[in-house]
C-alpha cells in the first residue's frame, strides 16, 4: 500500500479531495519537517494541507 493512501482517505473524509500529484505534495508538506499525519488533529492537518491548494509550489506550510 502506498503511504499516501490512508493520508488521502483521511483528507477525503474531511472534504479535501486531492489529485495524485497534489496529494503527494500535501503529504510532503506534512512529513518534511517531522510531522506524523496520524498524530495531527484534523484541523492541524487541514491547515497544513490547504497550502497545497493555495501554493502548490511551496515546500513548507506558510505558518512554519
Amino acid at each position: 500500500m502506498d503511504r499516501t493512501e490512508p493520508f488521502g482517505a483521511r483528507l477525503d473524509r474531511l472534504g479535501m479531495r486531492f489529485g495524485d500529484e497534489q496529494l503527494r505534495h500535501a503529504h510532503a508538506l506534512v512529513t518534511r519537517y517531522g510531522f506524523l499525519p496520524e498524530e495531527l488533529s484534523d484541523i492541524q492537518l487541514m491547515t497544513i494541507c490547504v497550502e497545497a491548494y493555495r501554493h502548490p509550489d511551496a515546500d513548507l506550510p506558510m505558518w512554519v
